[in-house]
This record gives C-alpha cells, structure tokens and sequence, in this order.
C-alpha cells in the first residue's frame, strides 16, 4: 500500500492524472460547441471580416501617413526651399532608387508647371499639371490631399497621387509637392495569404475606380466598380459588415471601409467579399474533421501519456540540468531552446538561450572593456612618463585601429596659430598622405577633418567620392583607398582645437554608435596628451624665465655663468658679466603707474636682446 502511495505521489504520475481527467470536459465541451457553432459562426465572421477590412484600411492610410512624412521631409530640404532645381532632380531621382512604393515624386510651380521630378528627362520639360484634381484640392485647401487613378504624365504608368502645398521659408506658397504611388504598393497582396480561397478584396479611389484587387485581376484596374449596389453601400457610413442577397440567390458576406489622411479620410475604399456558403461548408468541414482527429488522438493519448511524459519532461530537465552546468563553466555558446518539446520547457529554453547570449554579450563587452582600458592606460603612461608625443599619439592610433576593425586612423595636429596643419600621425598610410596635409588651412570644406576642426563638431562623410566636405580633396583620399571618413576635433579643456582624429574606412559605411564613441574617445585621450605636453613646456618655461619680460631668470644666469667660468677655466678665455639698473624707475612708477613701468621694463628688455650678438652665446637675464 505504501509503494503505491509513493508511486501516485511522482509529479509524472499526476500528471498523466490530470491529462486523463482535462479529457472529459474537452469531450463535453465539444458536444456544446456542435450546438452553438453555427449561430457563432456568422456573427464572428461578420466581426472577423471587418476587423480584417479595417486592419486593411489602416494599412492603406499608414501608406499615406508615411507618404505624407516622406514629402513633409522633402519640403524641409534645403535645396528645394531655395529652388535649385537642377540639383532637385538629382536629389528626387536617388529617392526613387531602390524602391518600389512611389513611381515618381516632383514639385510643381503655382502656375502648374513641372519643376523637378525624379523621372525627368528632355522630352517632358514642357509639362503642365494645373488641370489636375490633386493640384487644384492642394492649393485649395492648403493641405495634403489625394487624388484619384490616373495614368501619370511623366512616367506612363497608373498611379494615384498624394500632394500637399510647398511653403517657402517666410510662409509664402511656393508650389507643390507631390509622390505618385505606384498602384502595386496599394495593398500589395500583403493581404493574401489571409483571404479565404473564394473571397475578394477590392480597393477603389474616391470616384469609385478599381485601383487593385486581391486576388490580382488587372483587366478591372482603372475601370468604374461593377457592382452598384454595393458601392451604394460603402457611401452609406464609413464601415460596416452585412450580409448580401445577390440576383442568384446566393448570400455574400460583405464588410467595408475608408482609408485615406487625415483632413482626406475616405480617399480609399476597401471593399471585402466572400461567399456564405463556402464559409460554412469549409468550417463545418475543418469542424468534423478536428473532432474525429481529437477523439482519435484522446484514446491514443491514454495509452502511450505515460510513457511519454516520462521520456518528454525527463528528457528536458536532463537538458536544462547539463545547461546550466556549461553555463557555470562560463561556456555561454550552449544552445538548447530546439532542443527542448512542450510549450512551458521551450520557453524556459527560450530564457535560457537569451540568459546565456546575455551573459556572453556581456562578457565580450568586457574583455573588449579590458582591453580598451588596457590600451587607454598605455597611452596614459606614456603620457605620465612624459614620452615623446609623437611617440603617444603613434600608440593611440594604432591602439584605435586594433579596437576598430576595417578602420584606418590618423591624428592631425595644428600649428601654434591655429589655423594651419602642422604634423599627421598617420603610421598604417603612405608617408605621402600625411606631408600632402603639412600646411593646410583649416575652413569648411576642407575635409572631413580640416571642416570638423574648423566647426568644431564631428563631420561624417560616408563616402567620401560624393562627400561635399571632400570636393576640392577626394582624390587625396581616394588614391588611398579610402572611401569613408568622420572626423572628431580635438579640443583643449578652454575649447580651443588642437587638432583632429579621423577614422577612416576603405568602402562607403556609415559609422556606427560605437565606432563614434571610440573615436571620441580617442580625441580626449589624445586632448590629454597635447595639454600635457603644453603645459610640461609651459611649466618648463616659466621656471627659466622672467614672466614680464621673457627673458632668462637668476636660475638659468647663474647656471651660464657657472657654464661659462668652467669654459673659460678650460680654454684660458674670459667671462664678461655686465650688470645694469635703471635710474629714477621708481619715480616712473609713482607719476606714471605700475603699468607704465613694466613697459618700459619690457622695451628695455628686447633692446638689450637686439644688442647681443645673435650667433654667440651671449645672455640677458633679468
């Protein structure tokens, strides 16, 4: 009695329990279900088919929501607001590339006339478009509109048009823009796979002609609706499902609905069919044939439960049990949601797997950490052990190029003035590339990097044969095999630029969040570097000089004097020491002030340095 107790306590043996016993409500359950399926099922189809039209229709309006921000985005361009058309056909025609949604997109001048448009060519210059209807409705209602089917002008091919008003920079209508929607992006069978196999949808513009069907039917695109009463229908509220007697005597399921913008809301219209009777017939069918498929499986369940729920959940904790163990090995490669059968056991696997690619993100973050570290506190010690500077920023950039893969860096310094290249630390390029950079001016189009130290912001060209920043110097880079380049300025603590870092990559890319990063930090560690230098120079100066007058202090005179006894012990030569004072220099500083007195200090100074003989060893000292 007391092994049987035990046996019925085992978590495998209630469960094989309690999946005999949810059987008898699934039985009874599906007696019930018999009942109430058919009244069930027209009501929640008319529900399901207007959901689906209205999913449908929201599509469609998302389409000319997005259409609308594509051309709210074209307005803002620079080169449309101040008319440059030439350069506006260019521009509209890389729009155009690789896409398949719009066939054509152009502004129009107030009088009709085609500014720009991606299509253009010689033969459509003399286009006119004011007898268009969207034209008309832009400019009347001075917001975006929709037209209705039509075969394009420009591009010969059956459209529908989204257009809104082009206002200038002072508010004054300029024209306007339009995006010319091919009518393969209406719908585009994105819905098919969900229609049912004699259902229909059908999409129309305002005035009631077929834009596109699903499934395809191009012999009714462009033509009026066929059926009358139906359209009817659709002008009766904005959507609705009912059930429709058609001349036949067949009963059609019909839902409807409008789509379209904003201030244009019923520029669409979705109209869905599908027969009664094939609903019915298919469902009554799926209905039986799952019936007789779940009691078949529920006796064959019964017989084989047992032992396959000892298999299936043993197996499954032996997999999470040798996981676990891989994962406090810090193995974080172990996969094992495929591995796994049952909804519960796949989604522990699930967290599992997304546990272990955490873990191993993290830690591949943080050897890359350690080693950015590492490397920064390289170049930070050759900064403290006051390494030639050169020297350091050799190691940053060569530390930047291990971090970043594909990536060639240089470090770019300015002469004193400010304005003019004085070195380029570029040890992975051509010597060549770096003396072609000595003495160029920094200003706005000068490179990515002579533009970033100019502007004082990061200049990112992602490639740089179309870059405007490398017009008048592509060549420069391209002989080099660089394609890519953004640049990070140098700045000192008080703002003032040093320099610049640029990273450059052999094929067009944009940089990525952690390729900006790096380089920003590279331009602060070598900020630190150059700062170090200037002010070990500045300190180096101050103590040998005078800070008034900028000559040599008592430290370095006494030190020459000392230098020059023991030359001139050596080589029986003599030591000169002449020592001068200014009479009547305080009466100068009471009459005239302590500002007066130091210039006069200072003009003394550099006569007395225009007195000694400049090829000579000679010293002034204050």
């Amino acid at each position: 009695m007391r092994l049987r107790l035990m046996h019925l306590e085992s978590v495998y043996t209630r469960m094989f329990i309690i999946m005999c016993v949810a059987f008898i409500p699934i039985v009874l359950g599906l007696c019930f279900y018999v009942y109430q399926q058919h009244n069930y099922l027209v009501s929640y189809t008319q529900k399901t088919s207007q959901n689906f039209t209205n999913l449908a229709a929201h599509d469609e309006s998302e389409l000319f929501n997005s259409t609308h921000t594509l051309l709210r985005s074209m307005a803002a361009v620079p080169l449309i607001q101040s008319g440059n058309w030439q350069l506006c056909n260019k521009y509209l025609a890389s729009l155009l590339q690789n896409q398949t949604t719009y066939v054509n997109l152009g502004v129009i001048s107030l009088n009709g006339d085609a500014l720009c448009e991606g299509t253009r060519s010689q033969q459509v210059l003399g286009t006119n478009f004011a007898d268009r209807g969207y034209f008309q409705r832009a400019l009347a209602t001075h917001g975006i509109v929709a037209g209705e089917y039509q075969i394009g002008r420009l591009s010969k091919e059956p459209m529908i048009m989204v257009a809104m008003p082009l206002v200038g920079p002072h508010g004054k209508t300029m024209g306007v823009l339009y995006a010319a929607l091919d009518l393969n992006s209406i719908a585009r069978n994105r819905h098919k796979g969900q229609l049912a196999a004699d259902a229909r949808l059908t999409v129309l513009d305002r005035e009631g002609t077929v834009l596109s069907t699903i499934p395809a039917s191009p012999y009714v695109v462009g033509k009026p609706f066929p059926e009358p009463d139906i359209l009817a229908l659709t002008q009766a509220s904005a959507q609705n499902a009912e059930i429709v007697a058609r001349p036949d005597k067949s009963k059609w399921l019909i839902s409807y609905a409008h789509a379209g913008l904003d201030n244009d809301p019923n520029a669409l219209t979705l109209i869905y069919q599908e027969p009664i009777a094939s609903l019915l017939y298919q469902t009554n069918r799926n209905f039986w044939a799952g019936a007789a498929i779940i009691l078949t499986l529920t006796a064959l369940a019964l017989l084989i439960g047992w032992g396959g729920i000892q298999a299936l959940v043993g197996r499954n904790v032996r997999y999470l049990t040798a996981a676990a163990r891989r994962y406090g090995q810090r193995k974080f490669n172990t996969r094992i949601g495929n591995m796994l059968t049952g909804t519960e056991f796949q989604e522990i696997g699930r967290r599992f797997d997304a546990m272990a690619r955490e873990l191993g993100k993290q830690e591949r973050l943080w050897a890359m950490s350690m080693q950015r570290q590492q490397g920064q506190n390289r170049v930070l010690r050759m900064v403290a052990q006051n390494t030639d500077l050169d020297d350091t920023l050799t190691e940053l950039v060569r530390f930047t190029e291990e971090q970043n893969e594909g990536i060639l860096a240089s470090i770019i310094l300015l002469a004193t003035d400010g304005q003019h290249v004085e070195s380029c630390i570029a040890p992975s390029l051509p010597a060549s590339f770096g003396e072609q950079l000595i003495g160029l001016a920094i200003g706005p189009n000068t490179g990515s990097c002579g533009t970033a130290m100019y502007e004082k912001r990061v200049i990112i060209a992602h490639d740089i044969n179309l870059s405007p920043y490398w017009a008048d110097y592509k060549n420069l880079a391209l002989d080099q095999g660089l394609r890519a380049c953004w640049s990070h300025p140098i700045l000192s603590p008080e703002e003032r630029v040093l320099g610049s870092v640029a990273m450059y990559s052999k094929t067009p890319r944009r940089p990525s969040l952690e390729d900006l990063q790096a380089g920003q930090m590279v331009a602060e560690l070598a900020a630190v570097a150059i700062e170090h230098r200037r002010q070990r120079h500045t300190l180096r100066y101050q103590s040998r000089h005078d800070m008034l007058t900028g000559l040599y202090n008592r430290t370095v005179l006494a030190d020459h004097i000392a230098q020059a006894i023991k030359e001139a012990s050596t080589t029986g030569g003599h030591v000169t020491v002449l020592v001068m004072d200014l009479d009547g220099f305080k009466e100068i500083n009471d009459s005239h002030g302590h500002t007066i007195g130091d210039i006069l200090l200072q003009q003394v100074a550099r006569r007395l340095e225009h007195c000694v003989r400049a090829d000579s060893e000679d010293t002034v000292s204050r």
